[in-house]
């Protein structure tokens, strides 16, 4: 039985996508990604990370993912 993908669901990824969050992704090889979710298909996350570049993340090669932290205002 295939492990279920930790994080948001499907309501909260239309949220992001709809409201331009910026969401952290943890991947199997270890590695971090910040961006914008600009679609999500069910298998596939396509991505613009901070650099503005465009990626294709699929579903399978993340481990956890959430919203990112805010960004503080320095008063």
């Amino acid at each position: 039985m295939a492990e279920e993908l930790k994080g948001p669901g499907i309501f909260e990824i239309r949220q992001f996508i709809k409201n331009k969050t910026v969401v952290e992704f943890y991947t199997v090889n270890d590695k971090f990604l910040k961006g914008q979710i600009l679609w999500y298909d069910g298998e596939s996350f396509h991505l613009q990370l901070e650099n503005k570049q465009e990626i294709t993340l699929l579903k399978t090669s993340v481990i956890y993912y959430l919203k990112g932290e805010e960004e503080k205002t320095k008063v």
